[in-house]
């Protein structure tokens, strides 16, 4: 199924992920949020250019989120 290239998520899928979602902080979220935006990985650097966050609500965000 790896090779596929469309992935089939289940309405019980969905509502899980939501529901780990919502359970983030605000900061978490924004993080998540603009990491999904993007197809390629990136530097911390490109991510804190590219967020509104405070270097320290950055770098705590992502320490929580490992």
């Amino acid at each position: 199924f790896l090779a596929e290239n469309e992935l089939v998520i289940t309405q019980e899928m969905r509502s899980h992920f939501n529901q780990l979602f919502n359970r983030l902080s605000p900061i978490e979220q924004q993080i998540v949020l603009k990491l999904s935006q993007f197809e390629q990985p990136l530097s911390r650097e490109t991510l804190r250019e590219s967020v509104e966050l405070s270097s320290t609500d950055l770098i705590n965000g992502l320490q929580s989120l490992q």
